[in-house]
This record gives structure tokens, sequence and C-alpha cells, in this order.
């Protein structure tokens, strides 16, 4: 979570950001999300699906599922709310 913090921080450029400030919400867009892909891979050397950056909008759902992603697990989306555009 510390990290996405750190990545979210710097692609928006803003300093206070919580675990549960949606994405979009705080200004991001599909560009932003083209960079947040590439963070993520660099980062936590996954490939995530823009799909599911939209649907991850917030930093403890999507941090979940990279975890889950990184530990080979299947993931239930129905325990979160998935941001629609």
């Amino acid at each position: 979570e510390e990290k996405l913090v750190a990545i979210w921080q710097e692609l928006l450029g803003i300093d206070r950001i919580g675990i549960h400030d949606n994405f979009f919400e705080l200004g991001g867009h599909s560009l932003l999300i083209i960079k947040l892909k590439v963070q993520i891979i660099e980062n936590f050397h996954i490939d995530i699906g823009i799909k599911d950056l939209y649907g991850f909008s917030r930093i403890e759902e999507l941090s979940t599922y990279i975890n889950s992603l990184k530990k080979g697990e299947d993931f239930n989306l129905s325990e979160y709310e998935v941001y629609s555009l």
C-alpha cells in the first residue's frame, strides 16, 4: 500500500493520499492509468490489465488484488465496489 501511495502521489501531484481515496476522484484519467500500469510492472513485476486498474480505483483494493496475483490466488471481485465510468 505504501508503494502504491507513493506512485499515486507522483502521478497525480498530490502530497497526501489515503488508501481509501479514489484515483478518478483525485483527478486520475486514462493517460495516467497507462502510466500507473507501467509503474506497477516496474515496481511489482506483475502485469495488470487496464480494465483491472479502472475496477480497482482505491489503493486498498488495488493492493489486495496485486497481492493475490503475486500469490497466484483467485480474487473475489464481488467483495469490492467496482468503479464504473
